[in-house]
């Protein structure tokens, strides 16, 4: 019996050790995903190479070997040959493709060993735990800010300096702060914090108060305009999806203080809004927004079937740019369209399989077509703000959009 009680921890333990390498080792963060230090770039993907060397040992010679269905071997090959043939085709022989291929990889290891549902216990109760101590450390970096002084700095790629605790990470030069947790911008973690709000909403069958509550007020610390956006629109089919006045009540409660809000403080309704103003220098942001769609759309239309590959794709991106908009857009950070970046890089079969997960994906959260629709909707919106083909994150959901449920066999003791 006693035997039975640790070997069911070692198993709870190794789920959550799994799906906390999803959040902390992961292209999403600050540490390891935009760390100017390019040795735990390189650190990252060793990481992701041992454990996917283990986990294949573990899903093939242990007690219960695992059996993939000739649907997903097909799968798999797949992605493996659109990979290939984009690189051949277009001659760009770069570390990139390899590098996601291998994330791809990986993720498909962590969803045949970690069935759906106790994937999505883990990342709720992670999640929960890093929305709490990001809102904490942001209130503290807010009225003490000399408590984070001691602790490292850590800057990007871009310049930006971040104080770095691990468990999250704080912007140093700016006016007003926004939660970030431990991720390389506001944006990255909201996309995190709107999935686990779909998770409460449509997946689970008792909604979790606590974890809510908690998650909702990290969204609004972000202060992502489009995060907040996608936020209203969960909120309004959780409404009609119970059906309920309290609920109702609740919808409308929330949507009335929102607007009174950005009323009454017009300092923070700038700060979601100004991106809209044609006169504000946050206008730009916009702009790059826009051409995150229409740039690589172009890019797709007109290479259609193998895609342009990497290289190709920063340079026809600067090219369309000037001719779509009449100025040069760099696409090292304003492609932020993960769904149209890659049928741009890729073509439709590899951008195909990606809208088919996703599909999949709102299916398995949620149960009428009402709600099906609504998490379809919000997952295609959630990542076509942020760029992240890179992310293991997205990669462990794609791959379990398109693999069936695990299933294994028993090996006879010798």
């Amino acid at each position: 019996m006693n035997f039975i009680k640790n070997n069911s921890k070692k198993k709870q333990l190794t789920n959550i050790f799994l799906v906390s390498v999803i959040f902390f080792i992961s292209d999403d963060t600050v540490t390891f995903g935009t760390n100017i230090n390019q040795f735990l770039i390189l650190l990252k993907y060793g990481i992701y190479f041992v454990f996917s060397m283990l986990l294949f040992i573990g899903l093939n010679f242990g007690k219960n070997i695992l059996l993939l269905s000739s649907k997903e071997i097909l799968t798999i090959f797949a992605f493996i040959a659109c990979f290939f043939v984009t690189i051949s085709f277009n001659g760009d022989f770069r570390n990139g493709y390899f590098l996601q291929l291998l994330t791809l990889l990986f993720a498909t290891l962590i969803v045949k060993f970690l069935d759906f549902d106790l994937f999505i216990k883990c990342f709720s109760k992670i999640l929960f735990v890093l929305s709490l101590i990001s809102l904490l450390i942001l209130l503290i970096a807010n009225l003490i800010p000399s408590v984070l002084a001691p602790f490292p700095e850590t800057v990007n790629f871009g310049g930006v300096i971040f104080k770095n605790l691990l468990v999250c990470a704080v912007f140093t030069e700016t006016n007003f702060l926004r939660n970030t947790s431990i991720f390389r911008e506001p944006g990255v973690f909201v996309i995190y914090l709107l999935f686990g709000i779909i998770i409460e909403f449509f997946y689970n069958k008792i909604l979790n108060k606590k974890y809510l509550i908690v998650f909702l007020i990290a969204v609004i610390s972000t202060l992502s305009t489009s995060g907040i956006g996608i936020l209203f629109l969960l909120l309004v089919g959780y409404m009609f999806k119970v059906n309920k006045f309290k609920i109702y009540l609740f919808v409308s409660t929330v949507l009335i203080l929102s607007i009174l809000t950005l009323i009454a403080l017009p300092d923070f309704s700038s700060l979601l809004f100004s991106k809209m103003d044609t006169d504000s220098s946050d206008y730009v942001s916009t702009l790059a927004r826009l051409s995150s769609f229409s740039v690589p759309f172009y890019i797709f239309l007109n290479n259609p079937v193998t895609g342009v590959g990497l290289t190709n794709f920063v340079t026809l991106y600067s090219i369309y740019s000037v001719e779509l908009f009449g100025v040069f857009i760099d696409p090292e950070s304003a492609s932020t369209n993960t769904i149209i970046n890659t049928f741009a890089i890729f073509g439709f079969f590899y951008g195909g399989l990606m809208l088919l997960s996703f599909f999949k994906i709102s299916k398995r959260l949620s149960k009428s077509t009402f709600s099906k629709i609504i998490v379809l909707v919000s997952i295609l919106l959630m990542f076509s703000t942020q760029e992240m083909r890179y992310s293991l994150f997205v990669n462990v959901l794609f791959m379990y959009g398109l693999m069936s449920v695990n299933l294994r066999r028993q090996t006879k003791s010798l």
